[in-house]
């Protein structure tokens, strides 16, 4: 969940609006990278930042952008996007989605849906700061069923050397940065997904790296880019669309404020409701078993189902 309220900053120590860039997957640095930033509310896209044209992102690692955008005290609110432009061995256009609120939020990442996206489904009278933190809890419930993150992220493992050259991984690889320090441009990275748009095999649902063989236990050092993500052009793709409706669907569940017991008992079982009589203030639900069996709401558990990490898959 990218979020910049009005009157704050996008910038190399606020990167807000970072872009990580993979090419053949290794984390590296590209030839050029371009950037302008789109209002997405109603009605056709309208560029705002810069006024013609696009500015260039300011490098602040190896493979690690920011595009640096100060939002104006009296922006409207909403759905935006960042506009790219990146040239390396080729060219790629992509977008990815931010929103503009008008005070900030105290809810750290992950978050896999925008406060937009509940209020687009008519949670309009609920606080900015009460669906970001339910946000949160669901972003991070999600994790805890599936054993995976969904959205690009720097990480670095410590692995066994098991004699052979593959290294098994316990995250879908994105970018490889470093092993052991020094530079992964000779690794092969299972990360066809993206590559080359291969779902089967799919290499998120074995994720591992080809190089020299290393023996031994936990010393192998593997820094770079990891998470489930899916293709949509750009360079390290996006959090799938069936987690952002998972995550919406849990938020919608959690809004309800605990003293508000009957509002939270009707979010947590409207999926069982067979027949509603709003005159006579009654109503059927099914009595047959749940066939979810996280939360017990079908529609959702089918979801996280899908997407849960094979039991046993790698080592960290």
């Amino acid at each position: 969940m990218q979020a910049l309220a009005r009157g704050s900053s996008s910038t190399p120590a606020n990167p807000v609006l970072e872009l990580f860039t993979p090419v053949d997957g290794v984390l590296r640095d590209v030839d050029q990278i371009e950037y302008a930033i789109i209002e997405r509310r109603d009605g056709p896209p309208a560029q705002v930042f810069p006024e013609t044209g696009m500015a260039a992102a300011e490098r602040i690692g190896e493979g690690h952008y920011v595009a640096t955008y100060d939002v104006p005290g009296d922006a409207p609110l909403g759905r935006y996007a960042v506009r790219w432009l990146v040239r390396a061995v080729g060219e790629w256009r992509f977008e990815t989605r931010f929103e503009v609120l008008a005070a900030p939020v105290e809810a750290p990442l992950p978050g896999y849906c925008l406060i937009q996206d509940l209020r687009d489904e008519g949670f309009e009278q609920v606080s900015d700061a009460r669906i970001a933190r339910c946000i949160e809890l669901a972003s991070r419930y999600i994790e805890s069923v599936t054993g995976r993150f969904f959205e690009p992220r720097r990480q670095s493992l410590t692995l066994d050397g098991g004699g052979t050259r593959e290294l098994l991984l316990d995250q879908p690889v994105i970018a490889v940065e470093t092993i052991d320090g020094r530079s992964a441009a000779d690794v092969v990275v299972y990360g066809r997904h993206l590559s080359q748009g291969l779902a089967l095999p799919d290499d998120r649902e074995s994720p591992r790296l080809r190089l020299a063989a290393l023996r031994g236990f936990q010393n192998v050092r593997v820094t770079g880019l990891f998470g489930y993500t899916e293709p949509d052009g750009s360079l390290a793709g996006r959090t799938p669309r069936l987690i952002r409706e998972v995550c919406m669907r849990l938020v919608a569940r959690e809004l309800p404020r605990l003293a508000d017991v009957g509002a939270r008992e009707d979010a947590r079982q409207r999926h069982r409701l067979l027949q509603e009589k709003t005159r006579e203030q009654s109503y059927s639900l099914d009595k047959r078993p749940h066939r979810g069996g996280l939360t017990g709401d079908p529609d959702i558990d089918d979801i996280l189902v899908q997407f849960m990490r094979p039991v046993g898959l790698g080592a960290a």
